[in-house]
């Protein structure tokens, strides 16, 4: 903003706290306001500084600039998003006015005082001394520069400036302004007489400058008196040398320390709260546990006695009952055997094995010499009487048989075949009685001496050698109708009835091998082993439940059992072992665990547990030291896991 034609700005000394800054700026009344701030000034030494000055110039809603030299100031300045402005030597007469918004006019002494502010401003550094552009001048040329504006060429109402011209590079020179000792020299500002009416109006409005004056106004006016001294109006020679600049820049730095060391001990102290905030954290959570709970095994070892019963249609825990399967059929036994008599013999008629099947729902016996016809017409008769079982549940009777060809010869060597019964044609039975041969017929020849011959000792031989191994077989081929690991089979539950034993030859053929067959009856009771488990695992049940179980490992073995073939049932012994695994509930015994010592776990588990945890094994992950952290379960439930083992 500019008041009477000028800039409004608020000169700021390199001494002057950010919270005067403030002040000044908040008591001044327009809104756009020029710091004018000197280098290596405290204001802007620290980014916090300028952050505070941009937040209370936001609030009071007061548009800043900042003009300095100091080019680390104007960093930090920009950083906190504060406008900056290089202090130019040639913008001294425009932009060092400092003008009141209530008055016209304003005493000289006060825009002199401000002219030196604004010149101390662009002296450089100590260090900058003797480059080209540095802002010294001889006294000759202060002087002309204070006299070649007359006074009475301002207009009514315009403050004084003070001109300034850019500094020679020449040395100082002038042996007046030497100091004592081998002190550098100074440059003396040219003394200027205050006119009588301005003091007087310095005077007439000293009360009201004041109300207006920024927060820094009494440091100015006692400036002011400085450079007064007792001449009154006149301003005293100041020293602006060397040696008067090392002074404030030696006094700024150990202001600098000094505003340092508060920053240090804050930082040291979030340091020490950062370290503290972490031990307490790892005191908190810290250690993180794998806990292993192992569960208390138990074994039951009891026998219960089960009956099996054809009839009955599912398992009965209470009485004790299952369902049996019941296996009723004709199984045939055929083993071949070698002719060890030699001798002469006529023509031989080929002979040879058939299955007869029966496909009617009644029986049909065959006598001796009942004629099988093959589909090349050969002629075999049946050599003993059999009988063709009738089919059951929708499988066919079968039974073999030993025929004979009808003449002797070669002719009735013949392939595997078919044959029909000439004897059932035109009965209801004619398709439903056939035979087929899985081997070829043999023996067949015109006969001759020497030849291969069936002696009786070969068929005594035959039958004791057939009808013992006949049980054996019998069984393998009834075990091989059972589903293979679920029904069971007991040895006292297979009855074998024998039907038939014979050999496909008489003594005296000449052949030079023959087959000797049985025909057993055989009657079984089998069970399941499923329907045995169902039953034990109800009768466990509630002794299982009481020992708090949640797993069980189940194993039986059978006594041989007694059976009933008439009544169609079997009792049987069965001998249990259960391998138990206590129920542990693992969210229950966690809570109980958090934040507890290891050593108190013990006395945790006999309290609680005694009958479902064995032991427990601790798995620490993070940290094992130092010992009153390893030492304990975690307080929060999140870093501590629990499992049960499985059962084996």
């Amino acid at each position: 903003m500019m008041v009477n034609g000028q800039e409004y700005k608020i000169c700021i000394d390199r001494d002057e706290e950010i919270m005067d800054v403030v002040d000044r700026l908040r008591r001044t009344p327009v809104r756009d306001v020029i710091l004018v701030v000197p280098q290596h000034a405290m204001l802007l030494q620290s980014g916090v500084n300028l952050k505070i000055l941009a937040y209370e110039a936001h609030q009071m809603s007061k548009k800043i600039t900042i003009m300095t030299n100091d080019e680390d100031g104007i960093a930090l300045a920009q950083r906190a998003k504060i406008p900056t402005e290089q202090y130019r030597g040639d913008d001294v007469p425009q932009k060092t006015a400092f003008v009141q918004p209530s008055h016209t006019e304003l005493p000289l002494r006060r825009s002199i005082t401000h002219d030196i502010a604004a010149r101390h401003l662009q002296q450089p550094d100590t260090q900058d001394h003797g480059r080209s552009g540095s802002l010294q001048q001889t006294p000759q040329q202060d002087t002309q520069q204070r006299h070649s504006a007359p006074s009475h060429a301002m207009p009514q109402g315009v403050r004084a400036t003070q001109q300034f011209v850019r500094p020679s590079q020449k040395p100082l020179s002038n042996p007046s302004a030497s100091v004592k000792g081998s002190q550098p020299q100074h440059r003396v500002a040219t003394q200027l007489q205050q006119s009588p009416s301005s003091a007087q109006r310095v005077t007439a409005r000293k009360e009201d400058r004041r109300a207006m004056q920024p927060p820094s106004a009494a440091r100015m006016r006692a400036s002011q008196e400085s450079l007064r001294g007792d001449s009154g109006p006149k301003l005293q020679h100041v020293q602006r040398g060397t040696s008067a600049a090392r002074a404030p820049q030696h006094g700024d730095s150990e202001k600098h320390i000094a505003s340092r060391k508060p920053r240090i001990v804050a930082i040291g102290l979030v340091v020490a709260a950062v370290v503290v905030l972490g031990l307490v954290t790892l005191m908190i959570f810290l250690p993180l546990s794998h806990i292993t709970v192992h569960p208390r095994h138990a074994t039951i070892d009891d026998r219960i006695d089960i009956t099996a019963r054809a009839e009955q249609q599912g398992g009965d825990a209470e009485r004790r009952i299952i369902p049996a399967r019941v296996i009723d059929r004709d199984v045939t036994f055929t083993k071949t055997f070698a002719a060890t008599g030699r001798g002469d013999a006529g023509a031989q008629k080929a002979q040879g094995k058939i299955t007869i099947t029966n496909t009617d729902s009644t029986a049909q016996p065959l006598v001796a010499t009942t004629r099988f016809v093959a589909e090349d017409g050969t002629l075999f008769r049946l050599a003993n009487a059999v009988t063709v079982p009738a089919a059951r549940n929708g499988e066919p009777g079968t039974v073999e048989a030993l025929v004979i060809a009808d003449k002797a010869g070669a002719d009735g060597n013949i392939a595997p075949t078919t044959f029909h019964v000439p004897g059932l044609s035109g009965t209801a039975k004619k398709d439903k009685v056939s035979a087929k041969s899985d081997a070829p017929m043999t023996g067949g020849g015109s006969g001759g001496s020497d030849i291969a011959l069936v002696t009786q000792d070969d068929l005594a031989a035959a039958k004791a050698s057939t009808e013992q191994e006949t049980a054996a077989d019998v069984e393998s081929q009834i075990t091989a109708l059972l589903r293979p690991d679920v029904e069971i089979l007991l040895p006292t539950a297979l009855r074998m009835t024998q039907k038939q034993s014979e050999a496909d030859v008489a003594v005296g053929t000449a052949q030079p091998e023959f087959h000797y067959t049985t025909t057993t009856h055989v009657r079984a009771i089998v069970f399941s082993q499923d329907d045995v488990h169902a039953v034990l695992q109800s009768i466990f049940a509630e002794q299982l439940a009481s020992y708090g179980v949640v797993d069980a490992q189940l194993s039986v073995t059978y006594d041989d059992g007694d059976a009933d073939f008439d009544a169609s049932n079997v009792k049987v012994g069965v001998h249990v072992t259960l391998d138990t695994v206590a129920h542990v509930d693992h969210d229950a015994f966690k809570k109980e665990i958090i934040g507890q010592k290891h050593d108190a776990l013990r006395d945790i588990i006999e309290r609680n547990h005694m009958t479902g945890i064995e032991k427990i094994t601790i798995n620490r992950v993070i940290p094992q030291f130092p010992a009153f952290i390893a030492n304990r379960v975690s307080p929060i439930g999140l870093m501590t896991t629990v499992s049960v083992e499985k059962a084996h």
